[in-house]
């Protein structure tokens, strides 16, 4: 592929398109998208973005992918930090039915059915690309990817266990997980303490930026949520808009918006709409991406919905253990673990993350014990966060950074990759 619309940047090597999870239900397959590194690497990376229900060609365009765009020119330009250049990457959309991955997604009913329907995948992945099995791989991801990577890992630790087969093993590495949920209290932020301080309010701290927030969504024809809306539910795990076009409010406010450019402004709350503007059925096709029932790429599916017309998960529910539990079986069996906040996200705050870890159990004992973090530079004169590294966990704090910490600070995000997860 090296002819998307809108795309002027530099295009790596890449292949795309639809792999089974099993080849006897070939409708039940994902979309992945993989881009080789420009010299030789003994690196494989595998990025999911969360959700659930969030479209990883989402990650690929905003974040940590070849791309990035620029509001000036209105194209996707070669991105310096993309993560393809430390090593191949393959970004997949998944469960069944979010993003390319066509299907209606009433199969898939927790994080038990996501890691062995991705590991069919990725065996069917290898027989596609045999160079790449003795590769060290590496699965990351962020935010909701804090539940279904740890469980991706630990299957494929179990079945390397049960096979018989020497060819059938998976040379996992590590995993990196940012941003991440791994523990249910970790979703409900901070959004009592932000709701008191009145940061939706037209009268608040911050009513420039909501006067300019309100002015972009109404520019991408997205709808303006009201205050009940905005704070409608502890259990929302995204406190921003239902189809969430962009960074959430609170992000915005913790990422110091309104010293970023209106224009840079602008390209963030409208990525879904660049993002189709590039995927067009035409373009897809040149995927070999299968038809969309709703003829447009969208990036959330929606959880518990039942519109044909649209890609659903109807039933899924999040009723399997925190992941952190999964955190000392995986390092035991030789798993490198790495989990990074921003120290801005106010999604998944990077307080309750670290509180979280300090009650679990790993590696004989619980929490970390040598505190203080340690200061890590990233090559810059002033610290770009703090990390600790303990029984064979690594926590990364990044500063400035938000929910998605390759959207904001990629330079520092190309760092912790090659730092600290590979």
């Amino acid at each position: 592929m090296s002819n998307l619309p809108n795309v002027t940047g530099h295009y790596p090597v890449n292949y795309a398109g639809n792999i089974p999870s099993n080849k006897s239900t070939p409708d039940l397959d994902l979309f992945f998208w993989y881009f080789k590194p420009p010299k030789p690497s003994d690196n494989l990376i595998f990025w999911f973005n969360g959700g659930p229900g969030c479209a990883s060609t989402n990650g690929l365009f905003v974040e940590n992918g070849p791309w990035v765009y620029n509001n000036k020119t209105g194209n996707f330009e070669t991105n310096p930090y993309s993560w393809h250049l430390e090593g191949h990457i393959v970004f997949v959309d998944q469960p069944f039915s979010v993003g390319l991955s066509l299907n209606n997604g009433s199969g898939v009913r927790n994080e038990h059915d996501v890691a062995k329907n991705f590991y069919g995948f990725l065996q069917n992945f290898y027989e596609a690309f045999p160079q790449l099995r003795s590769k060290n791989l590496t699965l990351t991801g962020e935010s909701y990817a804090g539940m279904y990577v740890p469980y991706m890992a630990q299957y494929i630790q179990t079945q390397n266990a049960l096979t018989n087969k020497k060819e059938d093993l998976i040379k996992l590495r590590g995993i990196g997980i940012g941003n991440p949920v791994i523990g249910g209290s970790s979703v409900y932020s901070m959004l009592p303490l932000m709701e008191g301080f009145g940061f939706w309010g037209a009268k608040g701290p911050r009513a420039d930026v909501r006067a300019k927030y309100i002015k972009d969504l109404k520019s991408c024809k997205l709808p303006v949520p009201s205050a009940a809306d905005f704070f409608r539910s502890q259990n929302e795990s995204h406190f921003c808009l239902s189809d969430s076009n962009g960074p959430t409010i609170l992000d915005l406010f913790y990422n110091e918006i309104d010293n970023i450019k209106y224009a840079d402004f602008h390209a963030l709350t409208c990525t879904t709409t660049m993002i189709a503007g590039v995927l067009t059925p035409e373009a897809r096709k040149t995927l070999h991406a299968k038809p969309l029932k709703s003829g447009e790429w969208t990036e959330w599916s929606t959880i518990g919905g039942a519109n044909p017309n649209v890609a659903y998960l109807p039933n899924f529910t999040d009723n399997v253990a925190p992941s952190h539990v999964l955190l000392d079986g995986l390092i035991k069996s030789g798993v490198k673990v790495v989990i990074y906040s921003g120290n801005r996200d106010m999604v998944v705050d990077h307080l309750l993350t670290e509180s979280v870890l300090q009650a679990a159990y790993w590696n004989g004992g619980s929490g970390f014990k040598n505190l203080p973090m340690n200061p890590w530079s990233a090559g810059e004169k002033e610290p770009a966060g703090a990390y600790i590294s303990e029984r064979g966990l690594t926590y990364v704090l990044v500063y400035g950074a938000g929910h998605m910490v390759p959207q904001y600070q990629p330079r520092k995000a190309s760092a912790l990759l090659r730092d600290f997860i590979l």
